[in-house]
């Protein structure tokens, strides 16, 4: 399978290693999508981004009240992303109150 028609995806700590995989990756992917997970190395993340993935689509969601991580967490990745990426990421802030994608997330992805 060609890598640009890849999709990456995960749900919280898989969400989390989806992103700097698939940033990471040295080959343009179709795409990466992240419910629940978060952006690490955020002081650096830009550095790790390589330029094939650079202007990959990404749907980024979370929610605003999930109990296991923390909003604040993930509306500051989401805004990290945005700023590292500009129009290609898509932050989904949804009203949730539990560690589990949303219908409306998982609508989004489709």
């Amino acid at each position: 399978v060609p890598p640009e028609r890849i999709i990456l995806g995960g749900f919280s700590q898989g969400g989390t290693l989806s992103l700097l995989a698939g940033l990471s990756y040295p080959k343009r992917l179709g795409g990466i999508v992240s419910i629940s997970g978060w952006a690490t190395y955020r002081e650096s993340l830009a550095s790790k981004v390589t330029e094939a993935n650079s202007i990959v689509p990404i749907l980024f969601c979370c929610g605003t009240d999930d109990p296991v991580v923390e909003f604040e967490l993930t509306k500051a990745s989401g805004e990290l992303l945005q700023s590292i990426l500009g129009d290609a990421a898509q932050v989904m802030h949804d009203m949730r109150s539990m560690h589990q994608p949303s219908t409306r997330e998982l609508e989004a992805v489709i």
